[in-house]
């Protein structure tokens, strides 16, 4: 069973894909979630004729169509200037799964991206974290979409550039090292049981096991090298 339980009554959909075959598939999987019966286009621009006129609330797209790639049929869709179409959650399948076309379907302003064959299973999963996980909508003159980050890591190369970061700026000093607060939410010992904090070693200090101490600090107790 999935993880998470949705109700899908009244969802509307409209999948894009040129082989009949699989359209049927997936819309079949979709009414099966309780979704209404979702519209189906075999080109883009069929699906975008049938977006200036009816509003989706989610849209599958197959990367490989005939008359564009679904990556420019998403980046129509995110740059258009017709109301909401251009914020309706997006997922691209695709049997292509070199990061190349990720990324491209990615950079187009696509939600998610998944790979064909597709299990009903793995469709509502993707369905289910895209209603349970929205995004910041971004609009720059590069990038039209969902904000593409999944996790709150620093950027590469350490250079914060968006107005949002800049309180996470403050959290470093002048060689980049974090000097916030505590990230850490529970009390414990690390990972891999080395201490490497002062405030560590004041609770190995305050232990009231003598021996536990020692064997914490015991430098034949610890790792010489850190693999990779």
């Amino acid at each position: 069973m999935p993880k998470t339980l949705l109700n899908l009554r009244g969802v509307t959909s409209l999948v894009v894909d040129g082989d009949a075959y699989t359209r049927g598939l997936i819309a079949s999987m979709m009414r099966g979630f309780g979704m209404e019966v979702p519209a189906v286009a075999d080109n883009g621009e069929a699906a975008l004729a049938h977006m200036h006129h009816h509003y989706v609330d989610l849209c599958v797209i197959e990367a490989v169509l005939s008359d564009m790639s679904g990556a420019d049929l998403v980046s129509r869709i995110r740059r258009s200037g017709k109301g909401q179409i251009r914020f309706i959650p997006i997922l691209v399948l695709t049997g292509y799964t070199q990061l190349r076309t990720i990324a491209t379907s990615r950079d187009a302003g696509a939600n998610i991206v998944l790979r064909k064959p597709v299990s009903p299973r793995a469709l509502y999963d993707r369905i289910a974290w895209m209603a349970k996980k929205p995004r910041l909508f971004l609009e720059t003159s590069e990038y039209v979409g969902p904000d593409r980050r999944f996790r709150d890591v620093p950027p590469p190369g350490g250079e914060y550039r968006r107005e949002t970061d800049l309180e996470k700026t403050t959290n470093l000093d002048a060689a980049g090292v974090f000097n916030g607060p505590d990230r850490r939410k529970r009390e414990g010992a690390p990972p891999d049981g080395v201490h490497r904090r002062e405030t560590d070693f004041q609770k190995m200090a305050n232990d009231s096991d003598p021996s536990a101490v020692l064997a914490n600090s015991d430098p034949t107790k610890s790792e010489g090298a850190v693999s990779s």
